[in-house]
């Protein structure tokens, strides 16, 4: 069974709010997805965790993260529905006329849900990322063995599949060394424990 992290979701309003206040032209939907699975993939290959605790689907377009994908294309471009989708609206403004709507945060990240590491990949996502096109972004991410994996391997007529995040450490050369062993030894004793709760 692939590793599966707990979803934060105020550690994600707060990294989705930072990225949103970086003046970032161009600042879609997808980019912010793409900018945030970069941070997250950043994150885990050096620390051994992603920010955010999603799971990542291959969709034709790319990698990204199950639960925002949800979040913005079910109810932040429609109507949210849940405290989490006003939450997500509440902290950016955008024209949602518009077919790609741009966003822009109109309060600050909340400071207290990102540690040091956290700010470090976003920052370097943002910075590495931020003036790249949807074409360029896709291609980039395409490349990546963990999305190819997943994809390639997908169910016939499927056009999404969730990927394992044991692959994302796959050819990254910042890997850094026992990172992926902590990952997979703090995924076993969660289980463990899981297990024990459930008897």
């Amino acid at each position: 069974m692939s590793v599966e992290f707990q979803f934060d979701f105020p550690r994600t309003l707060a990294a989705v709010t930072y990225i949103a206040s970086k003046d970032i032209p161009d600042l879609t939907m997808y980019k912010i997805l793409k900018i945030l699975f970069l941070a997250d993939k950043c994150h885990l290959v050096k620390y051994g965790r992603t920010l955010t605790g999603d799971r990542y689907s291959a969709l034709p377009d790319g990698p990204v993260p199950s639960r925002v994908y949800d979040f913005f294309s079910k109810q932040v471009l429609k109507k949210p529905f849940s405290v989490e989708g006003r939450k997500i609206v509440a902290n950016l403004a955008f024209d949602r006329k518009l077919k790609y709507p741009v966003f822009r945060a109109t309060v600050p990240h909340d400071a207290d849900e990102l540690s040091k590491s956290d700010i470090s990949a976003l920052d370097y996502a943002i910075n590495e990322f931020w003036n790249l096109d949807y074409n360029q972004l896709k291609a980039i991410t395409h490349k990546y063995p963990a999305y190819k994996k997943a994809w390639e391997a997908r169910p016939k007529g499927r056009d999404s599949v969730l990927m394992n995040v044991e692959d994302l450490f796959e050819g990254d050369p910042a890997a850094l060394a026992g990172a992926k062993e902590a990952m997979l030894e703090n995924d076993h004793i969660a289980k463990l424990f899981a297990k024990r709760r459930a008897v």
